[in-house]
Protein backbone atom coordinates (compact mmCIF):
# COMPACT_ATOMS: atom_id res chain seq x y z
CA UNK A 1 0.00 0.00 0.00
CA UNK A 2 3.02 2.31 1.16
CA UNK A 3 3.74 2.11 -3.25
CA UNK A 4 0.59 2.18 -4.76
CA UNK A 5 -0.45 5.02 -2.83
CA UNK A 6 1.94 6.80 -4.54
CA UNK A 7 2.09 8.60 -8.05
CA UNK A 8 5.02 7.03 -8.77
CA UNK A 9 7.27 4.85 -7.43
CA UNK A 10 11.06 3.13 -8.64
CA UNK A 11 12.03 0.49 -6.79
CA UNK A 12 15.79 -0.10 -5.99
CA UNK A 13 17.78 -2.03 -8.56
CA UNK A 14 19.97 -4.84 -8.02
CA UNK A 15 23.30 -5.25 -8.53
CA UNK A 16 23.73 -5.57 -12.39
CA UNK A 17 26.36 -7.95 -13.36
CA UNK A 18 28.56 -7.28 -16.55
CA UNK A 19 27.76 -10.24 -18.36
CA UNK A 20 26.85 -11.36 -22.28
CA UNK A 21 23.22 -12.20 -22.71
CA UNK A 22 20.32 -11.84 -24.74
CA UNK A 23 16.59 -13.07 -25.87
CA UNK A 24 16.25 -16.14 -27.32
CA UNK A 25 15.20 -16.21 -30.95
CA UNK A 26 12.10 -17.83 -32.99
CA UNK A 27 8.97 -19.05 -31.66
CA UNK A 28 10.36 -22.33 -30.46
CA UNK A 29 13.60 -21.12 -28.53
CA UNK A 30 13.48 -20.21 -24.98
CA UNK A 31 14.25 -16.51 -23.59
CA UNK A 32 17.24 -15.84 -21.95
CA UNK A 33 17.10 -12.79 -19.40
CA UNK A 34 18.59 -9.69 -20.97
CA UNK A 35 21.64 -8.45 -19.54
CA UNK A 36 21.95 -5.33 -17.81
CA UNK A 37 20.52 -3.24 -14.94
CA UNK A 38 16.77 -3.49 -14.27
CA UNK A 39 14.91 -0.72 -13.26
CA UNK A 40 11.41 -1.48 -11.99
CA UNK A 41 8.41 1.19 -11.33
CA UNK A 42 5.57 1.96 -10.12
CA UNK A 43 3.07 4.31 -11.71
CA UNK A 44 -0.75 4.93 -9.92
CA UNK A 45 -2.29 6.37 -13.69
CA UNK A 46 -0.81 6.56 -17.15
CA UNK A 47 0.73 9.85 -17.24
CA UNK A 48 0.03 12.94 -19.78
CA UNK A 49 3.41 14.02 -19.51
CA UNK A 50 6.86 12.22 -21.01
CA UNK A 51 8.52 9.66 -18.36
CA UNK A 52 12.41 9.84 -18.64
CA UNK A 53 14.97 7.65 -16.89
CA UNK A 54 18.80 9.01 -16.49
CA UNK A 55 21.49 6.96 -15.62
CA UNK A 56 24.40 8.77 -13.98
CA UNK A 57 27.72 7.90 -12.99
CA UNK A 58 29.22 8.22 -9.40
CA UNK A 59 30.04 11.74 -10.09
CA UNK A 60 26.30 12.71 -11.34
CA UNK A 61 26.95 12.93 -14.64
CA UNK A 62 24.28 11.37 -16.78
CA UNK A 63 25.91 8.81 -19.03
CA UNK A 64 22.23 7.76 -21.35
CA UNK A 65 18.77 9.11 -21.34
CA UNK A 66 15.50 7.52 -22.15
CA UNK A 67 12.08 9.03 -22.77
CA UNK A 68 8.51 7.41 -23.49
CA UNK A 69 7.99 9.12 -26.56
CA UNK A 70 11.28 8.13 -28.97
CA UNK A 71 13.93 5.82 -29.37
CA UNK A 72 17.35 7.32 -28.91
CA UNK A 73 18.95 8.45 -32.20
CA UNK A 74 22.40 8.31 -31.78
CA UNK A 75 24.51 6.17 -33.08
CA UNK A 76 25.68 4.93 -29.53
CA UNK A 77 22.78 2.43 -29.25
CA UNK A 78 22.89 -1.53 -29.05
CA UNK A 79 20.28 -2.41 -31.78
CA UNK A 80 20.36 -5.85 -30.51
CA UNK A 81 19.57 -5.00 -27.33
CA UNK A 82 17.29 -2.21 -28.37
CA UNK A 83 15.02 -4.43 -30.28
CA UNK A 84 12.58 -5.68 -27.41
CA UNK A 85 10.60 -2.30 -27.30
CA UNK A 86 10.71 -1.77 -31.02
CA UNK A 87 8.94 -5.18 -31.33
CA UNK A 88 6.73 -4.21 -27.94
CA UNK A 89 5.72 -0.54 -28.78
CA UNK A 90 2.33 -1.38 -28.49
CA UNK A 91 2.66 -4.22 -25.79
CA UNK A 92 4.47 -1.68 -23.61
CA UNK A 93 1.30 1.01 -23.88
CA UNK A 94 -0.82 -2.09 -22.82
CA UNK A 95 -2.05 -2.48 -18.88
CA UNK A 96 -2.38 -6.04 -19.37
CA UNK A 97 1.01 -6.84 -21.23
CA UNK A 98 3.91 -6.85 -18.94
CA UNK A 99 7.20 -6.45 -21.30
CA UNK A 100 10.57 -4.51 -20.31
CA UNK A 101 11.61 -2.10 -22.22
CA UNK A 102 15.01 -0.93 -23.00
CA UNK A 103 14.96 2.43 -25.69
CA UNK A 104 11.71 3.24 -24.80
CA UNK A 105 10.09 3.79 -21.44
CA UNK A 106 7.20 2.29 -20.38
CA UNK A 107 4.32 4.58 -19.12
CA UNK A 108 1.50 2.38 -18.29
CA UNK A 109 -0.43 2.53 -15.44
CA UNK A 110 1.10 0.17 -12.99
CA UNK A 111 4.31 -2.10 -12.78
CA UNK A 112 7.15 -1.22 -15.70
CA UNK A 113 10.18 -2.25 -16.14
CA UNK A 114 13.33 -0.97 -17.91
CA UNK A 115 16.72 -2.69 -19.11
CA UNK A 116 19.79 -0.84 -19.70
CA UNK A 117 22.34 -2.67 -21.36
CA UNK A 118 25.15 -0.62 -19.62
CA UNK A 119 26.29 0.34 -22.39
CA UNK A 120 27.41 3.89 -22.77
CA UNK A 121 26.53 6.67 -25.95
CA UNK A 122 28.84 5.54 -28.63
CA UNK A 123 30.38 6.78 -31.36
CA UNK A 124 28.56 8.99 -34.07
CA UNK A 125 28.39 7.00 -37.90
CA UNK A 126 29.10 8.04 -41.17
CA UNK A 127 25.97 7.57 -43.29
CA UNK A 128 27.09 6.83 -46.59
CA UNK A 129 29.70 4.51 -45.61
CA UNK A 130 30.17 0.77 -44.90
CA UNK A 131 31.39 -0.87 -41.77
CA UNK A 132 33.60 -3.80 -42.50
CA UNK A 133 34.45 -4.50 -39.07
CA UNK A 134 34.14 -3.86 -35.65
CA UNK A 135 32.04 -1.47 -33.72
CA UNK A 136 30.07 2.50 -32.80
CA UNK A 137 29.01 1.14 -29.94
CA UNK A 138 29.69 2.59 -26.46
CA UNK A 139 31.54 0.83 -24.18
CA UNK A 140 30.12 -0.85 -21.19
CA UNK A 141 29.93 0.61 -17.76
CA UNK A 142 32.72 -0.43 -15.24
CA UNK A 143 31.96 -1.77 -12.02
CA UNK A 144 31.45 0.65 -9.81
CA UNK A 145 28.23 2.98 -8.24
CA UNK A 146 25.49 4.41 -10.75
CA UNK A 147 22.36 5.88 -10.45
CA UNK A 148 18.70 5.83 -11.71
CA UNK A 149 16.81 8.86 -12.23
CA UNK A 150 12.97 9.16 -13.09
CA UNK A 151 11.44 12.22 -14.21
CA UNK A 152 7.73 12.60 -14.35
CA UNK A 153 6.03 15.70 -14.45
CA UNK A 154 7.23 17.74 -10.99
CA UNK A 155 8.10 14.24 -9.55
CA UNK A 156 11.69 13.38 -9.45
CA UNK A 157 13.00 9.72 -8.09
CA UNK A 158 16.36 8.67 -7.74
CA UNK A 159 18.41 4.76 -6.71
CA UNK A 160 21.64 4.08 -6.37
CA UNK A 161 22.53 0.77 -7.59
CA UNK A 162 26.06 -0.92 -8.48
CA UNK A 163 27.35 -2.71 -11.71
CA UNK A 164 29.40 -5.71 -10.69
CA UNK A 165 32.11 -8.00 -12.82
CA UNK A 166 30.77 -11.30 -14.22
CA UNK A 167 32.28 -13.67 -11.58
CA UNK A 168 33.65 -15.75 -14.09
CA UNK A 169 36.01 -12.74 -14.92
CA UNK A 170 39.58 -12.95 -13.53
CA UNK A 171 40.04 -9.24 -14.86
CA UNK A 172 41.05 -7.31 -12.08
CA UNK A 173 38.56 -3.74 -11.59
CA UNK A 174 41.55 -1.61 -12.30
CA UNK A 175 41.90 -3.84 -15.56
CA UNK A 176 38.29 -3.41 -16.41
CA UNK A 177 38.98 0.19 -16.35
CA UNK A 178 41.56 0.39 -18.82
CA UNK A 179 39.64 -1.24 -20.67
CA UNK A 180 37.00 1.37 -20.51
CA UNK A 181 39.38 4.32 -20.81
CA UNK A 182 40.44 2.90 -23.80
CA UNK A 183 37.39 2.43 -25.48
CA UNK A 184 36.10 5.81 -24.63
CA UNK A 185 38.85 7.13 -26.42
CA UNK A 186 38.81 5.62 -29.41
CA UNK A 187 34.71 6.27 -29.51
CA UNK A 188 36.11 9.88 -29.05
CA UNK A 189 38.07 9.73 -31.97
CA UNK A 190 35.60 8.56 -34.42
CA UNK A 191 33.33 10.83 -33.56
CA UNK A 192 35.77 13.61 -34.12
CA UNK A 193 36.95 12.59 -37.76
CA UNK A 194 32.61 11.73 -38.55
CA UNK A 195 32.00 15.46 -37.24
CA UNK A 196 34.97 16.53 -39.68
CA UNK A 197 33.52 14.35 -42.68
CA UNK A 198 30.03 16.20 -41.76
CA UNK A 199 31.65 19.60 -41.65
CA UNK A 200 33.18 18.90 -44.75
CA UNK A 201 30.33 17.39 -46.72
CA UNK A 202 28.46 20.26 -45.62
CA UNK A 203 30.96 23.12 -46.90
CA UNK A 204 31.20 20.98 -50.87
CA UNK A 205 27.18 20.94 -50.41
CA UNK A 206 27.45 25.32 -49.95
CA UNK A 207 30.45 25.41 -52.51
CA UNK A 208 28.39 23.92 -55.50
CA UNK A 209 25.11 25.94 -54.36
CA UNK A 210 26.50 28.67 -54.44
CA UNK A 211 28.32 27.77 -58.26
CA UNK A 212 25.16 26.66 -59.69
CA UNK A 213 23.80 29.90 -58.13
CA UNK A 214 25.52 32.36 -60.06
CA UNK A 215 25.02 30.53 -63.10
CA UNK A 216 24.48 33.32 -65.64
CA UNK A 217 25.83 36.05 -64.22
CA UNK A 218 28.63 37.93 -65.26
CA UNK A 219 30.53 36.81 -61.96
CA UNK A 220 30.14 33.34 -62.81
CA UNK A 221 33.09 32.07 -63.83
CA UNK A 222 34.64 34.27 -61.05
CA UNK A 223 33.08 32.20 -58.31
CA UNK A 224 33.53 28.82 -60.27
CA UNK A 225 37.37 29.04 -60.69
CA UNK A 226 37.73 30.06 -56.75
CA UNK A 227 35.19 27.45 -55.17
CA UNK A 228 36.62 24.70 -57.64
CA UNK A 229 40.10 24.13 -55.93
CA UNK A 230 38.73 24.60 -52.69
CA UNK A 231 36.30 21.95 -53.71
CA UNK A 232 38.99 19.73 -54.50
CA UNK A 233 40.96 20.19 -51.44
CA UNK A 234 37.94 19.13 -49.40
CA UNK A 235 37.46 16.22 -51.32
CA UNK A 236 41.18 14.79 -50.60
CA UNK A 237 40.46 15.61 -47.22
CA UNK A 238 37.37 13.63 -46.66
CA UNK A 239 38.69 10.39 -48.90
CA UNK A 240 41.63 10.43 -46.56
CA UNK A 241 39.41 10.31 -43.60
CA UNK A 242 36.82 7.66 -45.15
CA UNK A 243 36.11 4.81 -47.59
CA UNK A 244 34.11 7.45 -49.88
CA UNK A 245 33.33 4.89 -52.14
CA UNK A 246 32.45 1.86 -50.44
CA UNK A 247 28.61 1.48 -50.35
CA UNK A 248 28.05 -2.20 -50.64
CA UNK A 249 28.87 -5.22 -48.19
CA UNK A 250 32.88 -6.25 -48.94
CA UNK A 251 33.62 -3.29 -51.04
CA UNK A 252 36.38 -2.60 -48.72
CA UNK A 253 37.96 -6.09 -50.13
CA UNK A 254 38.90 -4.29 -53.41
CA UNK A 255 39.14 -0.77 -51.63
CA UNK A 256 41.87 0.57 -49.49
CA UNK A 257 40.55 0.91 -45.96
CA UNK A 258 40.72 4.70 -44.57
CA UNK A 259 40.67 5.88 -41.02
CA UNK A 260 37.18 5.79 -40.49
CA UNK A 261 37.00 1.82 -40.39
CA UNK A 262 40.63 1.74 -38.97
CA UNK A 263 39.16 3.07 -35.82
CA UNK A 264 36.14 1.14 -36.04
CA UNK A 265 38.03 -2.33 -36.03
CA UNK A 266 40.46 -1.22 -33.05
CA UNK A 267 37.24 -0.34 -31.47
CA UNK A 268 35.67 -3.52 -31.54
CA UNK A 269 38.87 -4.98 -30.60
CA UNK A 270 39.50 -2.75 -27.42
CA UNK A 271 36.09 -4.43 -26.39
CA UNK A 272 36.43 -8.00 -27.01
CA UNK A 273 35.79 -9.77 -23.85
CA UNK A 274 36.66 -8.18 -20.25
CA UNK A 275 40.51 -7.73 -20.60
CA UNK A 276 43.01 -4.85 -20.28
CA UNK A 277 43.71 -3.29 -23.77
CA UNK A 278 47.34 -4.51 -25.05
CA UNK A 279 50.24 -2.07 -25.06
CA UNK A 280 49.88 -2.85 -29.30
CA UNK A 281 46.17 -1.14 -29.13
CA UNK A 282 47.65 1.94 -27.55
CA UNK A 283 50.24 2.53 -30.05
CA UNK A 284 47.91 1.68 -32.67
CA UNK A 285 45.56 4.05 -31.43
CA UNK A 286 48.16 6.78 -30.90
CA UNK A 287 49.42 6.53 -34.48
CA UNK A 288 45.71 6.76 -36.17
CA UNK A 289 44.51 9.50 -33.90
CA UNK A 290 47.69 11.70 -34.89
CA UNK A 291 47.19 10.68 -38.46
CA UNK A 292 43.33 11.63 -37.83
CA UNK A 293 44.76 15.05 -36.07
CA UNK A 294 46.84 15.90 -38.86
CA UNK A 295 43.82 15.61 -41.42
CA UNK A 296 41.79 17.83 -39.22
CA UNK A 297 44.42 20.44 -39.12
CA UNK A 298 44.26 20.53 -43.21
CA UNK A 299 40.84 21.28 -42.54
CA UNK A 300 41.36 24.25 -40.33
CA UNK A 301 43.99 25.89 -42.68
CA UNK A 302 41.83 25.35 -45.54
CA UNK A 303 38.74 26.96 -43.34
CA UNK A 304 41.26 29.59 -42.40
CA UNK A 305 42.98 30.21 -45.49
CA UNK A 306 41.45 29.53 -49.22
CA UNK A 307 37.75 29.37 -47.47
CA UNK A 308 38.21 32.42 -45.81
CA UNK A 309 39.61 34.28 -48.87
CA UNK A 310 36.88 33.06 -51.16
CA UNK A 311 34.11 34.47 -48.65
CA UNK A 312 35.78 37.71 -49.37
CA UNK A 313 34.93 37.25 -52.70
CA UNK A 314 31.81 36.48 -52.40
CA UNK A 315 30.96 39.03 -50.28
CA UNK A 316 32.47 41.55 -52.52
CA UNK A 317 30.30 39.95 -55.03
CA UNK A 318 27.00 40.14 -53.41
CA UNK A 319 26.58 36.36 -52.84
CA UNK A 320 26.10 34.54 -49.51
CA UNK A 321 29.42 33.40 -48.03
CA UNK A 322 29.98 29.33 -46.98
CA UNK A 323 28.61 29.48 -43.78
CA UNK A 324 31.88 28.64 -41.24
CA UNK A 325 30.35 26.99 -37.79
CA UNK A 326 32.78 26.80 -34.66
CA UNK A 327 35.09 24.53 -34.75
CA UNK A 328 34.86 21.92 -31.65
CA UNK A 329 36.72 19.03 -32.90
CA UNK A 330 40.23 18.01 -31.02
CA UNK A 331 43.09 18.16 -33.44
Amino acid sequence: DSVTSREAHLFQPSPAVRWAGGSGGGVTAGENPASGAYVDYWLKAAPASVVTLEFLDAAGKVIRSYTSEKVETDSARNIAADSIARKMRSALKSRITYAAGDSIVAARAGTNRFVWNLRYAGAKKLKNTLIDEGTLDGPVAPPGEYSVRLALGKDTLVRKFTVVADPRVKSSTTELAQQFQAAIKVRDRITDLTEAVTRIEEFQSQLDARTSGTTGQPYAKRVSDAAKPVRGILEGLRAELYEVGCHADQCSLDQPIKLYNILITIAGQVQTGDYAPTAQHGEMFNDFSVQVGEQLRKLQALEDGDLAALNKLLGELGVPAVFIPPRKVAM
